[in-house]
């Protein structure tokens, strides 16, 4: 490009050239000083130009280098990992991680039921694994409700109740009343929420507050597999 740029006023130059060398001979002969000075004015102006040119030519990849260079500085910062968004944690990501936990839950739950050995092991590494899905997804109160149906679900299997000590036994109900709070806090109109609480109570032997419980879990929920679940633990009260 720069090269290009030099042809030009160097054929514009040479062209100048012949033409002044032409008049001065002419006006030589003629003793024209007026055009004389003419003349040397156009070759000094033509002088000029060919300089600019050239520096042109010279410095004008040395500064095109440079703004490159930058400009490659610039992308780079861009290209860091500081510049980059964080990745975020997604709905769907919750929901598969619910379900796993709800499947440990019931797999727990039926070896507890059928006395297996390693029941309270198997329930246990599904308790560890509903803390680590409350500290990704604080906020939703699903994981704090399971974590309370599987705390009481211990508590009230006599399989439990004959393997473990006594305090250690009464410290899963009290454990799940705080996982049942927590998830109220979070969803005060969840219906398993209320449900869960209302077991609690009913083992803490508060039956009035538990119906008042069950209740309002009746009046919250919307399936009907679900209400059955209520009404029969609302019974159990009565």
């Amino acid at each position: 490009m720069y090269a290009f740029a030099l042809v030009l006023p160097m054929e514009g130059f040479t062209t100048i050239a012949v033409l002044c060398i032409r008049e001065i001979t002419v006006s030589e002969n003629n003793n024209d000083s007026k055009s004389k000075i003419a003349i040397w004015v156009a070759v000094i102006a033509g002088l000029f130009t060919l300089t600019g040119t050239i520096i042109t030519v010279i410095v004008g990849p040395i500064f095109e280098q440079r703004m490159q260079s930058k400009s490659t500085q610039v992308d780079d910062k861009k290209r860091e990992p500081a510049d980059l968004p964080v990745p975020q944690r997604s709905v769907s990501t919750s929901d598969k991680i619910y379900k796993e936990l709800v499947a440990a839950q019931s797999e727990g739950l039926g070896m507890l039921i059928r006395n297996q050995q390693g029941a309270l092991a198997q329930i246990d590494n599904t308790l560890t694994d509903i803390e680590e899905a409350i500290k990704a997804f604080p906020a939703d109160a699903r994981f704090h409700m399971l974590q309370g149906y599987v705390l009481k679900d211990v508590y009230q299997s006599p399989s439990a109740k004959r393997l473990l000590p006594v305090e250690e036994h009464r410290r899963y109900l009290s454990l799940a009343r705080e996982s049942a709070e927590q998830a109220l806090q979070l969803d005060p109109k969840s219906a398993e929420a209320h449900n869960l609480m209302g077991n609690v109570l009913y083992f803490e032997g508060d039956c009035d507050a538990a119906i008042l419980e069950y209740d309002t879990a009746l009046r919250l929920n919307r399936a009907d597999s679900f209400r059955q679940v209520i009404e029969r633990d609302r019974q159990l009260c009565q």
